[in-house]
């Protein structure tokens, strides 16, 4: 049988194929009963000649494809693009050997649900999407992961720690492992000291203390960026997106759609979706449109020459208590 694995969380993604292999060829894995090979690099044809041939030590053989781009909106194309033989995939796909399966392994969700190929997996075979853990799974795998350390870390750093590593779990890994080398008892400015912010995260803190009514918070965000030299257009255009998404969301919602419909209508990440849906509770749709206009004429005066960057930021920050968003 022919499985097609994706998503964009790559340690739960690797772990969803570590259960699908030991399902299929145990845990006993070898060099004959397991293969690993890269679409980018071997053609299809030898890819589908490799699962016809049996395993030599057991009854079953998996091989997992890595980087199918044929499988993916990307443009994307490999030298030897115009030699490869899609037929005889599709052949495999309808009529799969017993003793093999193929499993098309991919980190992304640009996935072609319109190519031939993704339909006869979706028919003959199986189609299986990783979905990144949710905010309050998020919450409690660290809280886990911190229990197993033999490490406390208070109410306020553990919600920091998730902003700043998002939905992703490898760096949430990698950021916890490092708190836990500095202290076995961590606090919030354990966090703010010891895992960064992207300019993403930075631009969408700067945006919710300040639909919080946070200004002073907002403003020390700020002024650190522009101690390190960030450009205001830059923070203004990703601000920009999270007002956006904040007014699509709001309308979509208004009209009745879930989470999940709204991330499939708007192709964003649910995780996105779930931000915006808690931060309409701060500000309603009409005053996330007056934000976003007033975004754009600030984008606009400093591009024209009207303003000084820094100094049209900081008063769009400090002014922005006049605004009434409730």
């Amino acid at each position: 049988m022919v499985y097609f694995l994706y998503g964009d969380q790559y340690p739960t993604l690797k772990k969803q194929l570590k259960i699908l292999k030991e399902t299929l060829i145990g845990k006993d894995e070898d060099e004959f009963n397991y293969v690993s090979l890269s679409a980018k690099e071997v053609p299809i044809d030898e890819i589908v000649y490799e699962a016809s041939q049996p395993s030599l030590s057991s009854p079953k053989k998996v091989i997992v494809v890595t980087n199918p781009y044929f499988l993916t909106t990307s443009k994307e194309k490999v030298d030897f693009e115009k030699d490869q033989k899609y037929d005889v995939l599709k052949k495999f796909i309808m009529n799969p050997v017993p003793y093999s399966d193929i499993i098309f392994f991919l980190e992304g969700n640009n996935i072609s649900t319109r190519s031939e190929i993704y339909k006869l997996i979706q028919k003959y075979g199986q189609i299986k999407e990783v979905i990144a853990l949710s905010e309050d799974q998020l919450r409690a795998t660290a809280i886990q992961y911190f229990n197993k350390k033999n490490v406390l870390i208070s109410a306020d750093a553990l919600k920091e720690l998730l902003f700043r590593c998002g939905n992703d779990i490898a760096k949430f890994t990698m950021e916890a492992n490092k708190l836990c080398l500095y202290s076995s008892k961590i606090e919030l400015e354990d966090v703010e000291a010891l895992v960064s912010l992207k300019l993403e995260q930075n631009a969408f803190a700067i945006a919710e203390n300040l639909m919080q009514g946070n200004i002073d918070k907002a403003y020390k965000i700020y002024m650190d960026l522009k101690t390190m030299k960030e450009e205001p257009v830059r923070l203004i255009a990703l601000m920009a997106s999270q007002f956006r998404i904040l007014t699509q969301v709001g309308y979509l919602a208004s009209q009745g759609k879930n989470k999940d419909m709204i991330a499939k209508t708007m192709t964003i990440h649910p995780y996105r979706v779930q931000l915006a849906l808690k931060n309409l509770n701060l500000v309603s749709k009409e005053k996330a449109q007056e934000i976003l206009d007033r975004l754009y004429d600030l984008d606009y005066r400093i591009k024209s020459g009207q303003v000084d960057p820094y100094f049209g930021f900081e008063l769009f920050i400090l002014n922005f208590k006049e605004l009434k968003i409730s």
